[in-house]
């Protein structure tokens, strides 16, 4: 969407009255008119006076601000009292006025004062200074820059074309562009085409052809908005004899790219067949805002159109909304075709041109420009058909058409007053000027160069001639018109069709376009050459034709119309155009260009040819947009979008000659997919005793045919869907692996592959010791228990087997049981354990040796199992030593069988200390048949070693100093050899040792430094003895922690904030994280003032008591901290928790509306309200909303953040609040709301204007009812009171109803149009009412013959003028004052015996209301009638002739008279035309064309005060 960016210049004049009067503003615009040009428009604002409003010069300086520059190429200027100079520069325009410029139009409405075109610029903004002032007093000053199009055009001439008939129908040049509107026909269908042409080169920017059947007959600019807009019809093609019903199009372009904006399309269906022929964008319109103009016809004939086509006109603003549409029908019902063109006049009305009926003639139909309302017609009558027409700067109207009766081309220049011919030729060898273009060249003023197209006629192949024709005008001899040249284009061609031009005097260029033919064919059948030529269609293929010529002139006849509004059904059409490529060729050049291509992988291989004279340069623009992308003769160009493009090649050869051919190409995209190098299946086994493959997955690569940087992304799946890295843990089982890669184009390719994990690794099995079991020697066996084996496996799962079962019965010897392990991947371990039966007469089991408290005393046991069954006491057990120094003592049996213990001491006499003691057992049992079983267990008891050392654990700080560890028992030793401290870090025990940390050879404690270590440190001790100590031969002492303590830490948990409402609050109770340590610690708990709180020393819990607020309310909250602290070996920490008390009723804060504005506020106002927040949170934060009042909702405002304490409302257009919510920390949240009070819109309701007293006015009562009723407090309205553009009065008021009495001076009349504005003193708000036309008082007259002859017999007429309305009306005619009996109507026949004087006494009477009004008739006497008294107005007698008429009729006075204004009444007495005669003449012409039929009363006051009354007849 493109902005409108010129700048309005203002200045404020201040009313002298009263500062409370409104402002006086004037303004000036540079508005974009077309090409290079501006429209100049100035105004002030309704509320100035005539004083304050004065200016009669206009300064402008293009060259004001560096480089927004430009010169002035040409001026124009529409009013008469205008003249403007240009500086030597052409840089300054100084425009000076005769009369103040600001009585041209009414006060508030725009001036179009004329135009002026650029050269030279510099930029697409021209600067502007511009200075308005009267007499030397600036009123408005400032800068204005205006966004221009004034891209050079530079001659170039084309063929364009494809395989289809192609044909221009209109050419125009707009901006960086030439446009081509025109059809294509496609299998005998035909299809609207809109191209755009680069105006410097010819390049095809782009080219649509409508969606559906259709013809695009012309096309605008809509400089504002940058789009074009274009007009014409569908096109059914019904079959022969079918209905014809299609529907007229207009529609928007955008000027950049040719598509449709939303809502750009529109149809419009007429009944039957109708089109829209011409656009204009008037250059002079009365209303800016809407400044097309589309002409048209319909034919209302049902569905079967006859001949009689009807004009209609469309006036449209840029958006394609209507202003206005008129239908013009000739008053006799016969067929006027003006719908061929359209000529826009100076002074913002139009002429539509074409033929009609009537005899055959040129039809010209002039409308208003504002209305569309007909205005005058004429017609040249000798079978013309007027095409086009321009309107000079030098006052005269060109119109270009055919005399088709002989079927030659005429030209004309007629007065835009009334189309009186000055000027004319005819050409008899040409057909028709259906376009005309003009330049005024620099060769003397008045002198204006005509550029008219037609084609050749009886002279095949009939070329498109273009004709240069000057047109002069001399003082003496009036209007001449000459040929300078008769051209065509031809270059071997066989055929030529529909040439259309435009010329653009701005840049000094023709533009132009036709249809023709070749052998051989170029395109397709009909191509069209497109080109920009100088003035003099200068081109090597030019040449000239010897046209003769007459002069011709034709005089007008007026005709009537009447214009009726258009009420037919419009819709918007949301479809796109479809976009074409044309190719094109150099037109008659002395070299060529031409080209070959080939493509792949979305690009062009591309090879040029030239002819001409080498060598040569190549420019390959792909689009043909203008950029050049390659040069050379071979090229290749890459990344291109796939399918049909246009390419243009740009050859230059040695001489300079240039040539461009466009093609079609179509880009080959890439279709086929990349290849990625994916490996085969992959099968790996668990790394050791893990159940998961550690791998790299590999990156892939991957070959494609256009791509050469692919990259290959991989994912996982199946047994892990975890992300690739450098390193995957791929557990048991099958992972797929699926890899894509996509090249440039879009083609995509994948792949996958499977990654098998396989547990190949055994499980762990391990059985228990060997186990044996006695039993008597007859019981033959015995059950044996055993444990489970201790299974383990790299994978879950494991189970496991027995060869025999626990509790099985084992016979006599040995019994091997084995154990297998089995994994979920069948992988299998083994292992074995013995089971022994020993079947003897006793078993002995259970010796134990043991040390006593007695140093190198030990006591010894030894069980005995009678296996033989021989019954209680049946056996006797002993013990002896075969070892020396061992002594056996206080040895004791017990037990009376079938089991006896044997125990007692054992004395060694050490040192040195044996390793072994060996004690014989013997048994001797009588079995219960007495055989007697004797059995001695020699036992071999290890010598325990008794002797113990240990290392206590220890807490010590982390950080503190070096400690000593002692070795207890130590001093109990023999023949200690060395001492080994071996100290490792937790845990303990830990992984490994290291060598020893401290050696002695005695038994020194260890020295210890904590702060060396990072944690808990294990300690043990290794003792080596000599041989004298037997057993001991290295004795360990425990693993000891030494425990290193850290600072100790503090974390409590449980404070908490509540909302305080008056009550107290029992907090939640607090908890204390126990210290991370394993080191020994105490708590104690203190309250907020300190105290220790004995109750809970050593709890982690504790509960508070219950919490008051005993803060002021202003206090947002009040804390109430608990403190713990924890001591250890390192020290003492402390740590607190915090309830704290959020005060529900704290402050809220406030919003304020910010200066200057103050409640109430104007409708439509904004406004800015500041919070200013107290107790909302930490940080602050707080939200705002909005309601209507009447909206009980309120409505977030998020965009405003949560922490803005401004708010900037929209406007404003009824009562509002708005709302901030805030919380105190937990506290519900706050509402702050705030009325902003909106005054209603003031509004008129009604206002009246009537007539005081309403029978013999005199004043005129003026009411206006308004709201809002009574004003705002301190408001006030002041009420403008007008009549036409006159204030008669101003009153202010502060409720309504306001009424004025208006009475006019002396010699004013009452009658005009009243209305009143209405201001309000508070708020920018200015409304008018309606207008209440008053038409003059009621008058009555009476009227006849200028005398009676001898008492004849004659007739009075009473007329009754401007009744009043609603009143009813009855007559009476009076004799001498005495009312004639039945004489009640408006005519009254004299009887010869009456004297008069003669009264027509007319009453009317209304609701309450009755008038009376009469007027005395005196009938001079001539003969033997008795004389009568003169009436004092002298009546003045006409002849009337014909009547009745059908058009013009004469008034024939007895004497010469001056008439300023005729006025014409109908029967009602309603005036319905004025007609303006300042004239001394005594035989009257008076045109009452356009009225209807019926009977009319003509008046006319004289400047001598005689008044002129007759009446006339209209069939």
């Amino acid at each position: 969407m493109t902005m409108r960016y010129y700048f309005i210049l203002l200045a404020l004049l201040w009313s002298t009255a009263s500062f409370s009067q409104s402002p006086c503003f004037c303004q000036v615009e540079l508005v974009p008119q077309s090409d290079c040009c501006v429209n100049i428009i100035a105004s002030w604002s309704a509320s100035c006076n005539s004083t304050q409003a004065q200016a009669n010069h206009i300064f402008i300086n293009t060259a004001f601000a560096p480089p927004f520059t430009a010169g002035v190429k040409s001026f124009d200027l529409y009013y008469p009292q205008l003249s403007g100079t240009l500086s030597a520069g052409n840089t300054q325009l100084d425009i000076n006025s005769t009369v103040n410029i600001a009585t041209f139009q009414p006060l508030g409405q725009d001036i179009l004062l004329g135009s002026l075109c650029y050269e030279n610029v510099n930029s697409t903004v021209v600067t502007n200074e511009i200075n308005m002032d009267n007499n030397g007093i600036s009123s408005c000053m400032g800068v204005s820059e205006v966004p221009i199009s004034c891209v050079p055009s530079q001659p170039w001439n084309k063929i364009y074309g494809d395989a289809n008939d192609n044909a221009p129908t209109k050419v125009k040049a707009f901006g960086d562009g030439m446009y081509v509107v025109g059809t294509i026909d496609l299998s005998g269908v035909k299809y609207g085409t809109l191209s755009k042409f680069d105006i410097t080169d010819g390049s095809l920017l782009w080219h649509f052809q409508h969606d559906v059947p259709s013809v695009f007959n012309d096309v605008e600019y809509s400089p504002l908005v940058q789009e074009v807009i274009v007009v014409g019809a569908t096109e059914p093609n019904p079959p022969t004899g079918a209905p014809f019903d299609n529907k007229s199009l207009i529609m928007r372009r955008r000027a950049s790219d040719g598509t449709i904006p939303i809502g750009g399309l529109k149809e419009y269906d007429h009944p039957g067949r109708e089109f829209f022929e011409v656009i204009k964008r008037h250059p002079y319109p009365e209303d800016t805002n809407f400044p097309f103009y589309v002409l048209g016809r319909e034919n209302p004939a049902s569905n079967f159109p006859s001949g009689a086509d009807q004009v209609v006109v469309y006036n449209f603003n840029r958006n394609l909304a209507s202003g206005w549409d008129k239908r013009y029908v000739e008053n006799g019902g016969i067929e006027i075709e003006g719908y061929r063109g359209i000529v826009p006049l100076r002074d913002g009305d139009l002429l539509l041109l074409g033929n009609g009926s009537i005899a055959n003639e040129g039809a010209v139909i002039k409308v208003d420009g504002r209305k569309g309302d007909w205005m005058s017609s004429w017609y040249h009558p000798d079978g013309i058909d007027w095409y086009d027409g321009v309107h000079l700067p030098n006052g005269m109207v060109v119109l270009s058409g055919t005399r088709f009766s002989s079927d030659e081309a005429i030209v004309m220049a007629v007065n835009p007053n009334n189309m009186t011919p000055l000027a004319g030729l005819l050409f008899p060898n040409q057909s028709n000027f259906r376009e005309i273009g003009w330049h005024s060249p620099s060769n003397g003023a008045g002198a204006t160069d005509l550029y008219l197209l037609s084609r050749e006629k009886n002279n095949a192949p009939n070329r498109n001639i273009l004709n240069k024709v000057s047109l002069s005008i001399f003082p003496a001899t009036g209007a001449f018109m000459n040929v300078d040249y008769s051209r065509y284009l031809e270059d071997q061609e066989l055929s030529f069709n529909n040439p259309r031009l435009q010329v653009v005097p701005a840049r000094d260029a023709v533009f132009y376009a036709d249809n023709r033919t070749y052998n051989p064919v170029v395109y397709g059948g009909e191509d069209m050459l497109v080109g920009v030529y100088d003035l003099n269609l200068n081109s090597d293929c030019v040449q000239s034709l010897n046209s003769p010529v007459q002069n011709y002139i034709i005089s007008p006849t007026t005709f009537g119309m009447t214009s009726t509004d258009i009420n037919i059904n419009q819709a918007d059409q949301g479809t796109q155009p479809s976009p074409l490529g044309y190719e094109c060729t150099n037109f008659c050049s002395n070299c060529t260009a031409d080209f070959t291509w080939t493509s792949d992988c979305c690009e062009l291989q591309l090879l040029g040819s030239a002819t001409g004279t080498g060598p040569y340069t190549f420019e390959w623009d792909f689009l043909c947009d203008g950029s050049v992308e390659a040069t050379g003769q071979s090229a290749t160009l890459s990344n291109l979008p796939v399918g049909p493009n246009i390419l243009c090649l740009k050859i230059t050869d040695a001489t300079g000659c240039m040539a461009t051919v466009q093609q079609t190409v179509t880009v080959v995209g890439d279709n086929t997919p990349p290849v990625i190098n994916c490996p085969g299946n992959i099968t790996l086994p668990t790394d050791p005793g893990e159940c998961f493959a550690t791998y790299s997955i590999p990156m892939l690569t991957a070959t494609d045919d256009c791509d050469d940087d692919l990259m290959v992304s991989c994912s996982l799946s199946g047994a892990t869907t975890a992300p690739i890295g450098p390193e995957n843990e791929l557990p048991k089982g099958v992972t797929t692996v699926t890899c894509a890669t996509e090249d440039d184009k879009g083609n995509f390719a994948n792949c996958t592959y499977n990654i098998t994990v396989e547990d190949q690794e055994p499980p762990v099995i391990s059985c228990p010791g060997a186990i044996t079991s006695s039993v008597a020697a007859c019981a033959g066996g015995i059950s044996v228990q055993f444990p489970d084996p201790t299974v383990t496996d790299n994978c879950p799962m494991v189970t496991w087997t027995y060869s025999h079962q626990s509790g099985d019965f084992f016979p006599c010897g040995t019994t091997t049981v084995t154990g297998t392990a089995t994994d979920m991947a069948g992988n299998q371990s083994t292992c074995t354990f013995p089971i022994i039966v020993d079947c003897q007469c006793a078993e002995v089991g259970g010796q134990t040796i043991s040390c006593t408290d007695v140093d190198d005393q030990f006591a010894f046991s030894v069980s005995v199992n009678d296996l033989t069954g021989s019954g209680t006491n049946g056996c006797t057990v002993s013990v002896s030593s075969p070892q020396s120094g061992i002594t056996i003592s206080g040895v004791t049996t017990t037990g009376s069988g079938p089991g006896y213990t044997i125990s007692g001491l054992i004395d060694v006499a050490a040192p040195p200390m044996p390793n072994t003691i060996t004690i014989v057992v013997s048994v001797s049992c009588v079995c219960p048949d007495g055989t007697v079983h004797d059995c001695d267990f020699p036992i071999t008891l290890q010598t325990p070693c008794c002797k113990d050392i240990s290392v206590d654990p220890q807490e010590v700080c982390e950080n503190g100093p070096a400690v000593q560890i002692p070795l207890v028992g130590c001093g109990n030793l023999y023949d200690v050899q060395q001492v080994r401290w071996y100290v490792a870090d937790a845990p303990c025990p830990p992984a490994s040792w290291g060598p020893p940390l401290q050696v002695t050879n005695g038994c020194a404690p260890l020295t210890l430094s904590p702060q060396f270590h990072n944690g808990d440190i294990c300690v043990y001790a290794e003792v080596d003895m000599g041989p004298d100590a037997g057993p001991c031969t290295m004795l360990t002492s425990n693993i000891a922690t030494i425990t290193l303590c850290p600072p100790i830490s503090c974390d409590l948990s449980g404070g908490q904030a509540y909302c305080y409402t008056g009550s107290p609050i029992t907090p939640s109770m607090l908890t204390l994280m126990p210290p991370m340590t394993d080191c020994s610690y105490t708590i104690e708990w203190f309250d907020p003032n300190g105290n220790l709180i004995p109750s809970a020393t050593g709890m982690t819990d504790y509960q508070p008591p219950a919490l008051d607020f005993t803060l002021p309310n202003t206090e947002c909250s009040q804390s109430y901290t608990y403190t713990a602290k924890v001591t250890s070996v390192c020290g003492e920490q402390s740590c607190s928790a915090t309830f704290r008390l959020d005060n529900d009723d704290a402050p809220v804060g406030t919003i304020n509306l910010l200066p200057p504005d103050v409640n109430p506020l104007c409708y439509g106002e904004d406004a800015v309200l500041e919070y200013i927040p107290e107790c909302a949170g930490d940080p602050e934060r707080w939200n705002w909303f909005i309601r209507p009042d009447a909206v009980p909702a309120y409505t977030a405002l998020p965009n405003n953040g949560d922490r803005n304490p401004l708010y900037y409302t929209n406007r404003l257009y009824e009562d509002t609040w708005v709302k901030v919510e805030k919380t105190n920390g937990i506290c519900p949240a706050d509402e702050i709301e705030f009325f902003l009070d909106i005054i209603d819109p003031l509004t008129i309701n009604s206002f009246t204007a009537d007539y005081s007293p309403i029978c013999a006015p005199g004043s005129v009562d003026l009411e206006v009812d308004f709201d809002p009723s009574p004003a705002p407090a301190g408001c006030t309205y002041t009420i403008h009171w007008y009549k036409g553009i006159n204030r008669i009065h101003t009153s202010i008021h502060t409720s309504a109803t306001a009424m004025y009495t208006y009475t006019p001076p002396a010699g004013i009349g009452l009658a005009g149009n009243y209305y009143c504005i209405i201001e309000s003193s508070c708020c920018p708000q200015r409304e008018k009412s309606d207008v209440v036309v008053l038409d003059p008082p009621m008058e009555v007259y009476a009227i006849g013959p200028c005398y009676r002859c001898n008492c004849e017999t004659v007739t009075l007429n009473g007329i009754v003028l401007y009744p009043i309305p609603g009143f009813n009306c009855t007559y009476q005619w009076y004799d001498n004052g005495v009312a004639i009996p039945g004489e009640t109507g408006t005519s009254l026949t004299v009887d010869p015996s009456w004297d008069g004087p003669f009264t027509f006494e007319v009453t009317c009477t209304g609701v309450a209301t009755t008038c009376t009004l009469s007027d005395t008739y005196t009938l001079q006497q001539c003969g033997n009638c008795p004389p009568v008294n003169t009436y004092e107005v002298v009546r003045l007698n006409a002849k009337v002739y014909p009547t009745p008429t059908d058009g013009w009729i004469y008034l024939e006075l007895d004497k010469p008279v001056n008439f300023e204004t005729i006025e014409f009444f109908d029967a009602q007495g309603k005036k319905v035309r004025s007609i303006a005669h300042p004239s001394f003449d005594r035989l009257l012409e008076l045109d009452l064309s356009g009225l209807p039929a019926g009977a009319y009363t003509i008046r006319a006051i004289s400047t001598e005060q005689e008044m002129l009354l007759e009446k006339v007849i209209k069939q």
